[in-house]
């Protein structure tokens, strides 16, 4: 009867962190949608593909900075562990920041050079990294310690601040690209509003132990050695049209590629973001209790096909919605957004479990799986290249997208069968 009532405890917590965080979540992304008829008419095609390719860019580095030590961070049973775990990543951040500033001023200096796509916006990078960085890394510790409140507070202030910024340096001209300045500027604002109220909860933040440092660097290894490496290829291969098409096709077609990106993605990400964090939480205790996940998982999945229906009205009154919303002249956002849809509902199914390949420590295929999937996403750019087809390379990007997130799945339900056999053999044993 006790464990019946913990269990339901365990259940309301995490149902309730869900809410906290889908609350944030939601609030923010109201914004965001809220001003985007407004930046559509301040904004170019152009401009958005600038921004496209700086986000891209700062999305790496910032992947580098943290080196994955702030996804080690919800591990520990000691707090001091992840206090640990936390300083490794921001060491980490220094250094890679110090590197991408230096880097930045290069190319800065040498306008005429090929490698520099974003002009003056370049020297945006360092520092915006250095933020997003730092916020990941808060953002675990915020979820080790169950404090969803300070995750939610920090996306709603974002929002306001990045809508605010956004609207504000349409308006004005500048050396940088509107958006990027002022995603800079409302990421700074959100994040000092954060540290400011938050002082108690990060006081143990302050106290570096370097041994322990140490040994968290060894026990924690993999998550540099190979977690990061799957993130980047992960990362790379997802944002691999702005890396890429920009030297074949010009800054407006990506530009419509990356409104596309963010009006089909944003609510998902948002969705997904809120019940990864919980459930990496959730799962990890259940993994430090001996408890079985399967039931979970097929829970989750057969809740997750009640998005189909919806995602195939989308289909239906997209045109109409991305005229409404973006005005004239945004007509090519709404056939990418089609094309985007059997790729949006396999990341339905995977992004918010996708962290038990890491629970598990099973990075090795985890790398392979994303090497793959980074060569599918090459191989189906290329060909549009080849064909000088910007709508060819990106529908079967997306194509490839969907099939090998199916496969993901396909991994993560062996990885986690094959835990729960393995407790059901432990408990036989202890029996006889």
């Amino acid at each position: 009867m006790a464990e019946k009532e913990t269990d339901s405890k365990i259940k309301s917590q995490a149902f309730k962190n869900v809410g906290k965080l889908l609350l944030g979540n939601t609030t923010a992304t109201a914004i965001g949608f809220l001003v985007y008829p407004l930046l559509t008419r301040l904004y170019t095609s152009e401009d958005f593909g600038v921004y496209g390719i700086f986000t891209s860019i700062c999305g790496v580095l910032t992947l580098l900075a943290n080196a994955e030590y702030h996804n080690a961070i919800i591990l520990p049973k000691e707090e001091k562990d992840s206090v640990a775990c936390f300083h490794l990543s921001s060491i980490s951040t220094i250094i890679i920041c110090l590197i991408a500033f230096l880097g930045s001023v290069i190319l800065f200096l040498f306008p005429e050079s090929e490698l520099n796509k974003i002009g003056d916006t370049i020297l945006l990078i360092a520092p915006y990294v250095l933020i997003c960085a730092l916020w990941n890394s808060l953002n675990a510790w915020y979820t080790k310690i169950s404090k969803f409140n300070k995750i939610a507070t920090y996306q709603m202030t974002q929002a306001v601040s990045l809508a605010s910024f956004k609207a504000l340096f349409g308006l004005i001209k500048s050396m940088f690209n509107g958006m990027a300045i002022a995603t800079f500027i409302g990421q700074a604002s959100a994040l000092l509003l954060n540290l400011f109220s938050s002082k108690k909860q990060n006081k143990v933040l302050l106290e570096i132990d370097l041994e322990r440092c140490k040994a968290c660097a060894r026990r924690y290894a993999k998550f540099p050695a190979l977690t990061l490496p799957r993130s980047l290829v992960n990362y790379i291969s997802g944002n691999l049209p702005f890396f890429l098409l920009p030297y074949f096709f010009t800054n407006d077609n990506i530009g419509y590629l990356n409104l596309a990106l963010v009006l089909a993605f944003k609510p998902i990400n948002i969705l997904s973001g809120s019940l990864y964090q919980v459930f990496f939480q959730k799962s990890a205790q259940c993994v430090n209790e001996s408890q079985p996940l399967m039931p979970f998982f097929k829970k989750f999945s057969l809740s997750t096909l009640s998005a189909i229906p919806v995602l195939t009205l989308i289909y239906f009154i997209t045109p109409t919605l991305v005229q409404v919303i973006l005005g004239e002249g945004w007509e090519p956002t709404a056939v990418i957004v089609r094309m985007m849809l059997p790729w949006l509902a396999a990341s339905l199914f995977v992004a918010p479990i996708c962290y038990f390949t890491d629970l598990f420590l099973r990075q090795r295929i985890g790398l392979l799986l994303e090497t793959l999937h980074f060569f599918a996403r090459l191989a189906s750019l290329c060909y549009g290249i080849y064909r000088q087809d910007f709508t060819i390379a990106i529908g079967l990007y997306c194509l490839a997208n969907a099939l090998m997130i199916l496969i993901h799945y396909a991994w993560l339900y062996f990885i986690v069968n094959e835990y729960d056999k393995g407790l059901s053999k432990n408990r036989d044993m202890e029996r006889e």
